[in-house]
């Protein structure tokens, strides 16, 4: 297993950013080696915080719908380890009821 940083899938996130390719080449590569590529709640908590930060701000400008979204498929696309204490759900829940940015 290789844990995935949260810079690789914001760039990956990006099609307009230099560095976009070559994020979603190493993702493939590392499947291709038969490597698993995985994450951790705080790689999905700092995505949310780039994501949703405005672009002015170094951010993605997504709304809070697009980055629930772009969550749903990076945990569809990557194992992720989940606390045991379900700190995770509970984070997710309170961000998107809360529209927080």
């Amino acid at each position: 297993m290789i844990l995935v940083d949260t810079n690789l899938l914001l760039r990956s996130a990006q099609p307009g950013h230099a560095q976009c390719q070559m994020a979603r080449d190493a993702v493939k590569t590392v499947r291709q080696l038969g490597y698993f590529p995985c994450i951790v709640p705080q790689i999905v908590y700092e995505y949310w915080v780039v994501a949703t930060r405005p672009v002015s701000s170094n951010g993605l400008g997504l709304s809070t719908i697009d980055a629930e979204t772009d969550i749903a498929r990076i945990i569809e696309q990557f194992h992720m380890f989940r606390d045991e204490r379900t700190i995770f759900d509970r984070w997710q829940r309170l961000v998107v009821e809360y529209e927080v940015h």
